[in-house]
């Protein structure tokens, strides 16, 4: 899989986030996936968080009233040793997408870096 560029979401990320703007069915959750950009990835050893940051916070695009956090995908890959693992997003106080967790089942370390998977 090609390497993923700084400040860019990988296409796991994506696809999670746009599955949690289904799931939500928030309008305004869907336009923040178009809008929202890598704050910076952080991995923990069993999984990651991938925090979120938006360049301009439009309050029409604010959705408060979304129950969080939003289910995202389940993920299967070989690099996750035969194992899977779960994603959630969450969003802060005021309605705008923070952060992706994801979060590997089993024995053996997350690994570290983009990697092919299927959802």
């Amino acid at each position: 899989m090609q390497a993923v560029a700084p400040h860019t979401l990988s296409e796991l990320e994506l696809a999670i986030l746009r599955k949690a703007a289904q799931r939500c069915g928030s309008d305004k959750i869907t336009r923040q996936v178009g809008l929202v950009f890598l704050r910076d990835r952080k991995f923990t050893g069993v999984g990651v968080y991938v925090n979120l940051a938006l360049e301009n916070r439009h309050p029409e695009d604010a959705a408060p009233e979304v129950n969080r956090p939003i289910d995202g995908l389940l993920i299967k890959s070989e690099a996750l040793c035969m194992h899977s693992a779960d994603s959630i997003v969450w969003t802060d106080d005021d309605g705008y997408l923070e952060c992706i967790e994801i979060l590997g089942y089993g024995d053996g370390e997350y690994p570290g870096g983009d990697y092919d998977a299927s959802c």
